[in-house]
């Protein structure tokens, strides 16, 4: 058999084209495309330019770390910018305030805020990539005005120093109430240059003062007792010297009462930084024995009101003249009838000057002492008789002409006698007496019901009542028409009390301890009275306005307790609760009287002692 051999050659693979390199082979390593360089951040493997070496970032390449740029091959601190390289801080051409800072930004100006290297104007600094106006203190940059938060009285002021800090103008607010003085924060007022500490007096005037929670460049008005600068009885009222007192912290106009207490008020005459008593009692004047009443007036023409007392127990009468330093000359002492009781003052013969009428209760009779003129004191008395025991008296024209008449009342007959004027002080004999209760006490002789002719009133004790008794002209009257009031009437006065152009009738009920108040109906008859409660038992009233508001007032005399009381009418005839003023001792204020005894235009008042003889006056200290 034979073997046949065959000759055959290998085939080759197909050729490709390998294409664009991807990797690179550095020093026998093998890295592939975009391998960073583990020794320069700013190479990398980039096989298209070289496959045996590393290739450089493009410029500008952030690398390492924040605010470093690649620069040929080289990771640099800087920015870089429109193609160049600058390194960090570096200053913007033509730009004052921008600056290369890579960590706000690598490839654009940040602005600057700094004062050193910025080429800006004197006085300016960078502030948000800007020159402007600011400081630079301490290496903070302010804007202007900016305060020191250390100190508000120093600010940021470039016109002055743009590294340090400027104290503010002096009187500049701060801290509230508080002003710039010297670059530091004062309590004060800065007024026209002038530093004041608080409460610092005004130098030209006393009532004003440095108040710097009112203001810190004026003086504010000041209400208080001032330093310096005001007159005596001058306290300051807001902001001017002015009449009164300053209590409680409050200024108080001169009269003012105490609101707990009517029997104090503000009187700058005695003291302006606390209430005063009402009224001040001064030494009592003596009088003759058992004083029953006081009648004031003028006796002597000299302005001021004098007193007259009659005194039961020796038959006479105790005449005071006011004396301008506001003390009394006398007593003069007059003689007249058994047992006087009751005493008026009124003008008898129309000499200008009051004369006296005296009620003498043993008697039977009233005295009449004329006035013989100024500084000369009186004539000897004339008695006329009364038809009865004589208890209290009143003088008016009765029968319409135009001389005074007496009216007179007769406690044990309760009867009422009439004398009629003749003329020059003489009265004629008595009329046919009226009748009225049991035991009249006291007399009032008012046009009651508005027709012109003096009407009467008499307060009965025993009965309890006020008589009341209209005048039918020439001296006659209607028959008494009573009015009850309260137990043992013994004083009456007629008043317009509430200021309705009408008398009314108030009443001391002494055993009531109360005042009756009967409102006139404007006919001459009255309602029931209203009652006023005292707390005390009295025996005597007067009327005047004691606090000098255009209103009558009632004054009362405590007997038992020795004090002298006022009741302040508030307005249509209500009266306040009373105050009291101590006269002396227990039964040392029997009666009492009104006037002004020291010709100040207030009314004082004038208080009988019965037990103890004296005549005690109260001098009125609220204007």
């Amino acid at each position: 058999m034979l073997v046949a051999a065959c000759n055959s050659s290998p085939k080759l693979a197909p050729t490709q084209d390998s294409g664009p390199p991807t990797q690179c082979t550095v020093a026998g390593v093998i890295y592939p495309a975009s391998t960073a360089n583990p020794l320069n951040p700013c190479q990398s493997c980039q096989p298209l330019a070289t496959t045996t070496d590393w290739s450089s970032l493009p410029f500008g390449t952030s690398c390492g770390n924040p605010g470093a740029v690649c620069v040929s091959g080289s990771c640099l601190a800087g920015c870089a910018i429109d193609g160049v390289f600058y390194p960090t801080d570096a200053l913007k051409p033509q730009a004052a305030c921008q600056s290369c800072q890579p960590k706000a930004s690598s490839t654009d100006w940040s602005p600057l805020t700094s004062a050193a290297g910025s080429g800006c104007d004197a006085g300016d600094i960078c502030l948000s990539g800007a020159c402007q106006a600011g400081c630079q203190i301490a290496g903070v940059v302010l804007a202007p005005a900016a305060v020191n938060p250390l100190n508000p009285c120093l600010a940021c002021n470039p016109s002055a120093d743009r590294t340090n800090w400027s104290a503010l103008t002096d009187g500049t607010a701060c801290d509230g109430d508080q002003l710039c003085m010297g670059g530091s924060c004062q309590a004060g007022c800065l007024v026209a240059g002038a530093y004041y500490v608080p409460m610092q007096i005004d130098p030209i005037n006393a009532c004003q003062s440095c108040q710097p929670d009112v203001a810190l460049q004026a003086f504010s008005p000041l209400t208080g007792l001032p330093q310096s600068g005001c007159d005596a009885g001058q306290v300051c009222a807001t902001g001017a010297c002015a009449g009164g007192c300053f209590i409680d912290n409050t200024f108080k106009p001169p009269g003012e009462r105490s609101p707990s207490d009517n029997g104090l008020c503000c009187s700058p005459a005695s003291t302006v930084d606390d209430w005063t008593n009402a009224f001040i009692a001064p030494s009592p004047l003596p009088t003759g024995a058992g004083p029953m009443a006081v009648a004031v007036a003028d006796f002597n023409g000299d302005g001021r009101a004098d007193l007259a007392t009659v005194n039961r127990s020796d038959g006479t009468v105790t005449v005071y003249f006011s004396a301008s330093d506001g003390g009394f000359i006398g007593p003069l002492v007059l003689a007249v009838g058994g047992s006087p009781v009751a005493i008026v003052a009124a003008d008898l013969n129309g000499d200008k000057l009051p004369d006296l009428v005296v009620a003498n209760a043993d008697d039977q009779s009233v005295s009449v002492l004329l006035n013989a003129g100024p500084n000369l004191g009186f004539d000897a008395q004339t008695a006329y008789g009364t038809l009865g025991n004589p208890s209290a008296v009143a003088v008016a024209d009765l029968n319409g002409d135009g001389l005074p008449d007496l009216a007179v009342t007769n406690l044990d007959q309760g009867t009422v006698a009439i004398l009629l004027g003749a003329g020059s002080g003489a009265f004629e004999a008595a009329l046919v007496p009226l009748v009225v209760g049991n035991l009249p006490q006291a007399i009032v002789a008012v046009d009651l019901n508005g027709d012109s002719l003096i009407d009467l009133a008499v307060a009965n004790a025993s009965d309890g009542t006020v008589d009341v008794l209209l005048s039918t002209g020439k001296a006659t009257f209607a028959a008494a028409v009573p009015y009850t009031v309260g137990t043992h009437p013994a004083a009456l006065a007629a008043v317009d009390l509430n200021g309705d152009g009408r008398p009314d009738l108030v009443v001391a009920n002494a055993f009531d301890d109360n005042l009756g108040v009967l409102l006139n109906n404007g006919n001459g008859t009255f309602p029931p009275q209203t009652v006023i409660g005292l707390g005390v038992e009295t025996y005597s009233l007067a009327i005047a306005d004691f606090n000098n508001d255009g209103q009558p007032d009632v004054a009362i005399a405590d007997y038992n307790g020795g004090r002298a009381g006022v009741l302040l009418n508030q307005g249509k005839g209500n009266l306040a609760a009373p105050f009291y003023t101590m006269v002396g001792a227990p039964f040392s204020a029997f009666a009492l009287g009104a006037g002004d005894l020291n010709g100040d235009q207030l009314i004082d008042l004038a208080v009988v002692g019965l037990d103890d003889s004296t005549l005690q006056i109260l001098i009125n200290s609220c204007p």
